[in-house]
């Protein structure tokens, strides 16, 4: 699900830079926070919620 919202998240700023809604500076914001929510995200989910393993040998 992350890796949906920053997909649309980028698609859509470029799409806001290429019709001239953003201007550069928007741009490279929008796509650095977008980045930076996805980075914190991980690192959130990976310290409170540790991925279930479970044993395959038995």
């Amino acid at each position: 699900m992350m890796s949906n919202g920053l997909t649309f998240g980028l698609v859509a700023t470029t799409f806001g830079l290429n019709a001239d809604i953003l201007n550069q500076m928007y741009y490279s914001i929008l796509t650095g926070v977008l980045v930076l929510s996805a980075i914190l995200l991980t690192l959130t989910v990976e310290k409170w919620f540790p991925p279930y393993t479970e044993d395959l040998l038995n």
